[in-house]
């Protein structure tokens, strides 16, 4: 576990620990919105669309919408400005590729100033759609967002 994550960042990667079968990922089901309530409007659930070439954003939280002042549910990654989303279609891969979580601090602009959050992408998979998900979640690292 990431010392550094903010301990609601670590209860939520304890959680997803919890949810693994052996030797798999947890299904999206086991994280349902009531196992992930504490964290609902900090996440981002990331859809993959053919294999990863790209994502979709199935869900983004009411928290991150209000902070960054963008509402991107129902959008692709590859809508963001290019730096952004290479850097965050790499780091969604990876995630999908490793099958394992991704915990780091993260600069997110908030009301044009970058503000460091504690982040957790978490891969999970879903069986209803037969695509690769991953829940990322964004805490704020201070209260000052």
């Amino acid at each position: 576990m990431n010392e550094e994550a903010h301990p609601r960042i670590q209860s939520l990667v304890e959680l997803w620990r919890l949810r693994c079968a052996p030797g798999e990922i947890p299904r999206r089901s086991d994280l349902n919105v009531f196992a992930l309530k504490p964290w609902l409007g900090y996440l981002t659930i990331f859809e993959e669309i053919d294999h990863g070439v790209d994502f979709l954003v199935r869900l983004d939280g009411q928290v991150v919408v209000n902070l960054t002042g963008v509402e991107w549910t129902g959008h692709k990654v590859s809508q963001l400005a290019y730096s952004d989303r290479v850097q965050l279609l790499e780091v969604l891969r990876s995630v999908q590729t490793s099958r394992q979580p991704l915990l780091d601090v993260y600069h997110f602009p908030v009301k044009g100033k970058l503000r460091p959050f504690s982040r957790a992408l978490l891969p999970v998979r879903d069986d209803k759609r037969g695509a690769g998900q991953v829940i990322q979640c964004l805490w704020p690292v201070s209260d000052h967002c």
